[in-house]
């Protein structure tokens, strides 16, 4: 228990230019399933300049929609454990007009259904009768400010699952498999940090057979 907290600590005060091996041996994990070094990096610097806004520090987010829809592209990491959760998670359907299941379009506007790159602030949960519990998530850059009016927040879907090839598309939100939902949402809910970004992978991508 004592080497959790220390490294639950570390996070907090974490230098970027004095890592720590438990630091580094996220950011290679992370690195090989697609979030590059410079994504951890930023995170980590929003959380040292902002301590007193991001009240959930157990946990960041990265989604990596330079990925595949059908490749786990969203990355759930426990920085007291070390523990990194993957799962599916969609796109907006605006942001991918070829149906193809890559995203190439982004887009902040009210209105355009397409996902919003940048970091997130998650907040408060509630209850829809379509989607379920949702979680909702506030845009901290100018490329996603406008998540709340929006309506852009985490929730669970039908259209999500391996068996969707390419996977199901939203009106904008990272919407994941109903089945983890509520234990994704009951981690990340109180103000915790996602960065959404779009990185291709440097490796041949493994796409399913259709």
């Amino acid at each position: 228990m004592l080497k959790k907290t220390l490294i639950l600590v570390f996070f907090l005060s974490v230098s970027l230019h004095a890592k720590s091996a438990e630091l580094a041996v996220i950011e290679k994990s992370l690195a090989v399933m697609g979030v590059p070094p410079k994504a951890l990096n930023k995170a980590v610097d929003y959380i040292n300049k902002n301590k007193s806004k991001v009240k959930n520090k157990r946990y960041i987010t990265f989604i990596n929609y330079g990925k595949h829809s059908n490749d786990e592209r969203l990355f759930l990491v426990d920085l007291v454990t070390g523990e990194i959760e993957k799962y599916l998670v969609s796109h907006g359907k605006k942001s991918d007009t070829d149906e193809n299941g890559l995203a190439e379009e982004f887009s902040n506007i009210i209105g355009s259904n397409q996902t919003s790159l940048g970091l997130y602030l998650t907040a408060t949960t509630y209850y829809s009768n379509k989607n379920g519990v949702s979680l909702i998530l506030n845009g901290l850059e100018k490329s996603n400010n406008n998540a709340k009016v929006r309506h852009i927040v985490l929730h669970g879907a039908d259209y999500v699952s391996p068996e969707e090839i390419p996977l199901g598309m939203s009106e904008g939100c990272p919407a994941v498999e109903r089945k983890y939902t509520k234990a994704i949402i009951k981690k990340l809910k109180g103000g915790s940090l996602i960065y959404s970004f779009k990185e291709k992978p440097k490796v041949n991508l493994n796409l399913p057979a259709v």
